[in-house]
């Protein structure tokens, strides 16, 4: 997925709550998605966030680096219904 297509969500970086001291992580939308870099253990990890799997999918086929063998989160979070705000 090229830089281009993702867009900066107007959020001011902040420190990820696992790790309070340390580097501010971003958020950024694509039709369908929300990604947000967050610091790791040897570098960044990026966490995706699909809005259908067809969007996660199309955003594992088009990011390009190796992906974490755990199972992706599909379905509703909760009971309730999940809708992403874009």
């Amino acid at each position: 997925m090229p830089e281009k297509a993702v867009h900066p969500i107007g959020l001011p970086p902040y420190p990820a709550w696992f790790e309070p001291m340390g580097l501010p992580v971003r958020w950024f939308s694509a039709p369908g998605l929300l990604l947000c870099p967050e610091p790791g253990s040897q570098r960044r990890d990026l966490m995706v966030i699909g809005g259908t799997d067809a969007d996660l999918q199309r955003a594992l086929e088009t990011i390009p680096d190796a992906w974490s063998a755990a199972a992706p989160v599909t379905g509703p979070v909760d009971d309730g219904e999940f809708v992403l705000p874009f």
